[in-house]
């Protein structure tokens, strides 16, 4: 008896250490198996709206460390945008430390700049556009105070967007921000609704905050196929809302309403389509070997009733 209660007792403590292990083991892969709870997500652009050029990076979503350095974030999606030139950006400082951009590699600017006429109206008679020949689009091209900036924002708050007053090695990011690059003629961002009045440049144009729809873009970019959104008309729309450097606050409010919509339109008309398409795929399964065993009962019957009248 007392033996029948040993082995009862060691099998009673087996079965508690073996749940433990497992519980532990399972904690493990739980913990193994969370995304790194100091991963962020933060949408970068890089603009030369007053070029009238568009994008150099549209809007896109990247996942970082929280705490990222501005400047290895913008340096990172320049490279991967043009990997064939190592490095696409000049530079004076270290990323890390003291960066400043000077130069972004931009073949495209050459050719086809389009400067809006708000800026033409300022400074166009002073504009030097054989500065801008190279391939290189930074300091002192076109004019001279011209050059990048970035603000941050957020999509959540309409108008909290700003220039930070450090450099972008020294400004951390967190979750949600939104990053913009933007190239400056006049005024150090004076052309970017930034108002340096107490500097002499109070600002040129009453721009909207585009935060918001530049992350529900970005967030398109991320699900779906180019050419697929360039069929969707709030999409074309917003794009150009969006690269229009004086586009006012009630234009960028309804064009990302109208891009909500008009995205929520669009999946339901897919939706009703693939349904559509599955319907007539099984349909057409079941209906072709049904069809052929019609046939086959017809042929019997026809042979039946031939040899019943012989």
């Amino acid at each position: 008896m007392k033996l029948s209660k040993k082995r009862w007792l060691a099998g009673l403590m087996a079965v508690v250490m073996a749940g433990c292990m497992q519980i532990t083991a399972f904690a493990e892969a739980s913990e193994e198996s969370q995304p790194g709870e100091d991963e962020i997500t933060v949408c970068v652009t890089m603009e030369k709206l007053t070029l009238g050029q568009g994008y150099i990076i549209e809007p896109t979503l990247v996942k970082v460390p929280k705490g990222t350095q501005a400047s290895v974030v913008i340096t990172n999606l320049l490279q991967e945008k043009y990997p064939e030139v190592v490095p696409p950006y000049q530079h004076t400082g270290e990323i890390t430390s003291g960066f400043y951009l000077s130069q972004v590699y931009d073949p495209d600017h050459r050719d086809m700049a389009n400067i809006p006429q708000f800026l033409l109206d300022k400074v166009g008679a002073d504009l030097n556009y054989a500065d801008a020949e190279d391939e290189w689009l930074g300091e002192f091209d076109f004019y001279n105070m011209s050059g990048w900036m970035y603000t941050i924002g957020t999509a959540e708050e309409t108008g909290d967007a700003t220039f930070p007053p450090v450099g972008a090695a020294d400004w951390h990011l967190n979750d949600g921000e939104v990053m913009r690059w933007q190239y400056t003629i006049y005024g150090y961002g004076s052309d970017l609704n930034a108002d340096n009045s107490e500097w002499g440049s109070e600002s040129l144009v009453n721009v909207g905050d585009k935060d918001a729809l530049i992350w529900q873009v970005a967030e398109l970019n991320a699900a779906m196929p180019r050419e697929e959104l360039q069929t969707i008309e709030a999409y074309t729309n917003a794009m150009a809302v969006l690269t229009d450097a004086t586009s006012e606050q009630a234009r960028i409010d309804e064009a990302l309403t109208a891009l909500q919509e008009g995205i929520s339109s669009y999946e339901a008309q897919k939706a009703a389509k693939e349904q559509k398409d599955h319907n007539l795929k099984v349909a057409t399964t079941v209906g072709i070997p049904v069809l052929i065993i019609l046939i086959i009962i017809l042929i019997v019957v026809m042979m039946r009733k031939k040899k019943a009248a012989k």
